[in-house]
């Protein structure tokens, strides 16, 4: 334990030096990139909304968020409203609702103004009423609607024309006559001005000119009735114009008219615009997906992969629409399609086998990052691909069994190490490989067997450590040739799964069954966690070995995560599980950032931990498109200051300084409220104790829908919910009985309180709370109960007079009957008495 010790006193200095040469290389690199690292490579994962989730077969022409955050989706087949599980269509007396729906928008006062072939419907989404808006003028079919609150007007792009509503009296006003062009979208800007795009070109109007003022607007290099199909209004004021061939255009605040990332086009119809965040522009093509462009000058294209579930649902885009959350809402031929940009700190970059991905592998063994900051990593059939994080894949190295001499072999590639600059060595299933400048050869090693399996590879200052399931290797490299010999130490099991190189020339190495210490000679000194009857190292298995922050040795297992001091490894122990919160107990790879926290990356997600009081946050599961299940030990932290997660998928990469502790919650909205058979259509109701939901006397069933509203996320499997006053304790169901059901309620009023799962056995906080009030009925009312009791009382008392007099009348009679049969006993015994004396009178005088 003494060499353990000063073990530990060198690994101080180590990590502080590496820390330190972190600092110094990775601040410079990253401040001569002018493209973000990842951007272009990640991929923009998705959540989709279709036909499964009951939206109807077509086009989804627009989306809408009432104040409450559910959404509200409109499409040829009529209005639906999405909860997070499923979409239901809104149907109502009203058949206008039910015409072909061409857009969607949330006025001022929080209601929702439905356009469709018939005109505008006003909708409140709370209550469910539905009020044609009758403005004296037949609009026809509206396409767009935009709103001036600062005006209080409403203006709609028709089929052949413009008009203008007044909001406090309804009043509509012709502004622009288009027959027979249509005019797609409206626009408004800060200055008051109104834009419209139409198939004869872009107008405007502008603030405080007469009602019908619509000028055409000249764009450079292309003819003045050029066809406009969208318009978006930026974060700094700009409007950016879309056009059906000719590109994108941008009218500054000082009216200048520019043609940005003109190379970027190639006759795409821009038929949707949307700023997802400051600076970064989003253009919905038909046919080509989503175009991404930033203000730094950065593109790339986002496209359907049939092949990866989390890619966009279709390359046909009818409208981009932003939530209050900063969720982008892409409504496509199949459904919509839903990300968050605002999640920034955890990208995933996919692989794929057979096409132009950037990585060639669905699943990624291994990853190491080299002294020139890129990453390679090890694939499970195709080889290694080396990565430039801002480039893409720079080269690789094929795999390919009939070449085993020059190639990789078909197969697992695990371990990757360097050696010094430009000389890396490649640990495959099938044997060793030497990369050097960019040449790949085969090692055939003296006394190291042909075709040895290489899983884990480390190098110290007297060679190179190799780990397999037959036991571990010590490799030399010495004038030309490799040598090796077998590490004769007892270790806990042959089969080496994991190896950490320590700054004094030790070594921790572990195994299926525990964790050995060897000395600089590769002597065994000290074993751990020993799987057995008695230990709570269960299962043995060791898939990654760190040294924290903290100078302690961080073990990543399949029984979980142990920290242990190497000084006093057996009475420093602490183990983590999925008991305090990690997301499962079979963990595949463990990273440090520079931030000092441990970032853990199990089968069932990606999990960061305090190192110093040991909180455990979740930071991803795999129901968001992560590349999980992990795979052992295949992870690094780059130069950069970013964790990269090899699993099944391709590769995770994380930016600790981007990553915000929060949990995986949505708000929980309640969705429907059913009181016997009736629907309660005001949803406003319950939100407060004094403005409850209402149970009419004699109601027998309450029945509660609610939902989690995640939205870009994957909805929570599980629901609790309780009701204060009934029941005593939380009640559990799944997504698809998401219902709270009571036939029993006593009169009085009650609080339901209604709380969603992460996934991983965590509960909200705070959760949805529906005030409920059970009217009584006519007799249930406290005065018919005081006077049913006073009548009870009386009845009783009553009965009880009346038994007692019975009772009194009865013991009359019978001390009646006892005083006669008293007398006539009496009697009786006089006769005798006489009779006694005449016979004994008798006997005295007879001779």
């Amino acid at each position: 334990m003494i060499l353990l010790a000063s073990i530990a006193r060198f690994a101080i200095l180590g990590t502080a030096i590496g820390y330190l040469a972190l600092l110094l290389t990775s601040t410079p690199c990253q401040a001569l990139e002018k493209v973000p690292r990842w951007h272009q490579l990640e991929t923009v994962t998705f959540r989709h909304v279709s036909t499964e989730h009951g939206l109807p077969v077509g086009p989804v022409l627009a989306v809408s968020e009432d104040k409450r955050g559910l959404i509200w989706i409109a499409s040829a087949g009529g209005l639906y409203r999405w909860d997070g599980h499923h979409a239901r269509r809104f149907r109502t007396e009203d058949t206008r609702v039910h015409e072909d729906l061409h857009t969607l928008a949330r006025a001022p006062d929080d209601s929702l103004w439905l356009g469709g072939s018939v005109g505008v419907t006003r909708l409140d989404p709370v209550t469910g009423e539905v009020t044609p808006l009758e403005s004296g003028e037949d609009l026809g079919a509206v396409v767009n609607i935009a709103f001036d609150q600062k005006r209080q007007q409403a203006w709609l792009s028709r089929e052949g024309g413009i008009s203008r509503l007044d909001l406090a009296d309804g009043s509509a006003t012709s502004a622009f006559q288009s027959v027979p062009d249509r005019v797609f979208q409206i626009r408004i800007t800060e200055d008051g001005s109104v834009w419209a795009a139409t198939e004869a070109g872009l107008l405007r109007r502008r603030a405080d000119t007469p009602v019908d003022s619509f000028e055409p607007v000249a764009l450079p290099g292309v003819a003045i009735d050029v066809r406009i199909a969208s318009l978006a209004v930026a974060n700094d004021g700009a409007l950016y114009v879309g056009s059906a061939r000719d590109g994108l255009f941008r009218i500054g605040n000082d009216g200048d008219i520019t043609r940005p990332y003109s190379e970027r086009f190639s006759g795409e119809w821009i038929y949707a615009l949307a700023e997802i965040r400051p600076g970064v522009l989003w253009l919905g093509t038909y046919g080509q997906g989503v175009i991404e462009l930033s203000q730094s000058g950065g593109w790339r294209s986002i496209r359907e992969n049939r092949l990866i579930r989390e890619s966009l649902a279709s390359d046909k885009i009818w409208s981009i629409n932003k939530d209050s959350a900063g969720r982008i809402w892409l409504g496509t031929v199949r459904g919509i399609s839903v990300h968050d940009p605002t999640q920034t700190a955890i990208r995933h970059v996919f692989g794929d086998t057979g096409s132009d991905s950037v990585i060639r592998d669905i699943m990624v063994r291994s990853v190491f990052e080299d002294d020139q900051g890129q990453i390679w990593l090890g694939l499970d059939q195709s080889g290694v691909d080396i990565i430039d994080p801002t480039k893409g894949r720079v080269t690789e190295f094929d795999a390919d069994s009939e070449k085993p001499r020059s190639h990789l072999p078909r197969g697992a590639t695990e371990a990757i190490a360097s050696l010094d600059q430009g000389h890396h060595l490649i640990g495959s299933n099938w044997g060793l490989y030497e990369a050097r400048n960019g040449q790949l050869q085969r090692i055939d090693a003296e006394g190291l067997p042909e075709r040895q399996y290489v899983g884990v590879l480390a190098v110290d200052t007297r060679g190179v450590l190799a780990g397999g399931t037959n036991g571990l290797w010590r490799l030399q490299h010495d004038n030309g040739r490799w040598r090796a010999r077998r590490v004769e130490a007892a270790l806990s099991d042959q089969r080496v799964s994991s190896l950490l190189s320590l700054p004094d020339g030790s070594t921790v190495v572990g195994t299926w069954a525990g964790v050995n210490w060897l000395d600089e000679n590769d002597r065994l000194i000290a074993q751990t966690l020993q799987p057995g009857p008695d230990s709570p190292f269960a299962n043995g298995f060791v898939s990654s070995l760190r040294l924290g922050p903290d100078q302690r040795l961080w073990i990543a297992s399949d029984a979980g995560l142990y920290r242990i001091d190497a000084a006093d490894a057996e009475h420093s122990m602490v183990r983590l599980t999925a008991e305090d919160g990690l997301p499962g107990n079979t963990i595949r790879a463990l990273e440090f950032d520079h931030l000092g926290r441990a970032w853990v990356a199990t089968t069932k997600g990606l999990a960061v931990i305090d190192t110093n009081d040991l909180s455990v946050a979740i930071a991803a599961t795999p129901a968001e498109g992560m590349t999980a299940p992990f795979f052992r030990n295949a992870s690094t932290h780059t130069s950069a200051g970013e964790l990269v997660f090899g699993g099944d998928g391709g590769i995770t990469v994380v930016a600790p300084d981007q990553w915000r502790s929060e949990p995986i919650y949505g708000p929980v909205a309640t969705v429907n409220v059913m009181v016997d058979d009736q629907r309660l259509l005001d949803e406003s109701l319950g939100r407060t104790a004094t403005d409850p939901v209402i149970m009419p006397a004699g109601s027998t069933r309450l029945a509660v829908e609610f939902a989690s509203l995640t939205y870009a996320i994957a909805p929570p499997s599980r629901y609790r919910y309780r009701l204060h006053g009934f029941d005593p304790d939380w009640r559990h169901t799944d997504k698809e009985h998401r219902t709270a059901s009571y036939t029993t309620l006593t009169p009085g009023k009650y609080r339901l309180e209604v709380q969603s799962e992460n996934g991983l056995g965590g509960w909200s906080e705070s959760g949805q709370t529906l005030h409920i009030q059970v009217l009584p009925t006519w007799y249930q009312h406290r005065l018919s109960r005081l006077l049913g009791l006073l009548l009870i009382a009386c009845l009783l008392y009553g009965l009880f007079r009346w038994r007692t007099y019975h009772l009194h009348q009865h013991q009359h009679q019978l001390e009646t009957l006892v005083a006669q049969r008293t007398r006539e006993l009496e009697a009786t015994t006089a006769t005798l008495h006489q009779k006694s004396q005449a016979l004994e009178r008798a006997s005295v005088t007879t001779p």
